[in-house]
């Protein structure tokens, strides 16, 4: 725990650079923040700092950056939570939201957009609702060493049967096993994405042998398409373009890949999706991901619910130069407001 002056010119020091984008220096902090003390006091404090990790310091300039640990520690003691959507914006939104309060998907759309225009930051949302019918079964039933037919089983829809030729010989034995372990994970559980269930289940058939895996790869385009038919799993996106107002990101070529992997269904369950969120907003800051493309960003995520029922999972992502407070207020105050619709 750093004591009360580092943590006074450690947050001085984020505040300036968040607001500023520039290198800070003592001179800076001590005409521009009360601190209490000498500039070369200061410049003390900011060399402890930088041996804590805390400060970097760039070679263009005498000043100093916050760490991805100074931002981790700024969001984890710096942070105050308080509703920052109020009074007539708050009512515009919930007049706005509740024109389409009764189509999920489209107060989910319109809920990304405002979001995006709020904060001034790309949104992603990944929707998790799911209609009133699940698959109950799935029965593989073997023809031939070369044709199995896929029996989808639902509680209420009429079974979906397809017949599937195989591109290599397989034996009864085979679909047997593979029928097993398409019970086990993808019948149960309809809140987990269907991507997720499929991947957890490919690593326990690559245990068994190469012959179930091959059987699930030809397999995997009838079961994924019946599961997501089950489950509204949509990724909604607006406002990528937003992150070409950010001096942060200075490679166009890394910038383009990241707005396309932040347009990918796949990629993004996988850094969004959790089976349970928590109350408030969560918070992964630059090297703390491990996709490459992200290590240069921050994405603060969080559950959306409308009367209590989560409808999915937003992301709202910038550079890790981030003003945390308002973002994270921002996101915690319109998902609260949503939550009454």
């Amino acid at each position: 725990m750093l004591d009360d002056r580092k943590l006074k010119v450690l947050k001085a020091i984020i505040d300036s650079y968040v607001k500023h984008a520039e290198p800070v220096g003592s001179r800076t902090l001590s005409k521009q923040y009360d601190l209490g003390v000498s500039s070369a006091t200061i410049r003390n404090e900011m060399s402890d700092l930088e041996e804590l990790g805390m400060l970097n310091k760039q070679h263009t300039s005498s000043g100093r950056i916050p760490s991805d640990k100074a931002y981790r520690y700024y969001v984890d003691y710096f942070i105050n939570r308080k509703n920052v959507i109020t009074g007539k914006q708050a009512e515009a939104i919930k007049n706005h939201l509740s024109v389409h309060r009764h189509e999920t998907e489209q107060v989910l759309k319109d809920s990304v957009k405002l979001l995006s225009d709020i904060t001034g930051h790309t949104i992603v949302l990944l929707t998790d609702y799911t209609y009133d019918e699940t698959i109950k079964h799935i029965r593989l039933a073997f023809v031939d060493s070369n044709t199995i037919v896929i029996v989808f089983i639902g509680e209420k829809m009429n079974p979906e049967s397809y017949v599937v030729y195989m591109y290599k010989p397989i034996t009864a034995e085979i679909a047997q096993a593979v029928e097993i372990l398409l019970n086990k994970y993808c019948v149960t559980d309809d809140s987990i994405p269907a991507q997720i269930r499929w991947e957890a289940m490919m690593i326990e058939a690559d245990s068994i042998g190469d012959d179930i895996v091959e059987c699930l790869d030809v397999l995997k385009p009838y079961v994924i398409s019946s599961m997501n038919r089950l489950s509204k799993l949509d990724l909604i996106t607006h406002g990528l373009t937003q992150l070409m107002n950010f001096p942060d990101y200075q490679d166009m070529d890394k910038l383009k890949n990241l707005m396309q992997f932040l347009a990918q269904e796949e990629q993004m369950e996988k850094v969004l999706w959790k089976e349970k969120g928590t109350d408030s907003p969560e918070v992964m800051i630059g090297s703390e991901m491990e996709e490459d493309l992200l290590r240069e960003s921050s994405i603060i995520t969080g559950d959306l619910t409308i009367g209590n029922r989560r409808v999915g999972r937003v992301a709202l992502v910038g550079p890790v130069r981030m003003d945390y407070n308002r973002m994270i207020n921002t996101l915690w105050s319109f998902s609260t407001l949503l939550n009454k619709l």
